[in-house]
């Protein structure tokens, strides 16, 4: 347990202060609507963090969020915070398939 709270504090220390770079995911929920993305958080990271980046490749959406606004704040949220999109903020029409391309701690990309 020591260990995972340990690589969380260093991952969280280099990740959520990084700027312009694929966002680490703590993980993340879709419906209907849209994509809710649980990200690291010192406090002050909100939607306006971010950036989604969509490319298309073989009729599938490629999509990324991108920590655009570094987070300096020095709270340790060990759940982090949750941002959400919507499908059209995302670039994707409903029913379409698409790929989170950024990773998921301790988890493989998930396609859908």
């Amino acid at each position: 347990m020591k260990k995972l709270i340990l690589a969380s504090v260093v991952l969280w220390s280099l990740t959520s202060r990084a700027e312009g770079v694929l966002e680490p995911l703590l993980g993340f929920m879709h419906d209907q609507n849209g994509i809710v993305f649980q990200v690291f958080s010192g406090g002050c990271t909100s939607k306006q963090s971010f950036t989604i980046e969509n490319k298309v490749r073989n009729k599938t959406n490629l999509v990324s969020l991108v920590r655009t606004r570094p987070d300096y704040c020095k709270a340790f949220f060990f759940f982090g915070t949750y941002v959400e999109f919507s499908y059209e903020e995302l670039g994707v029409n409903r029913g379409q398939s698409f790929e989170i391309q950024n990773s998921v701690v301790g988890s493989a990309r998930p396609k859908f």
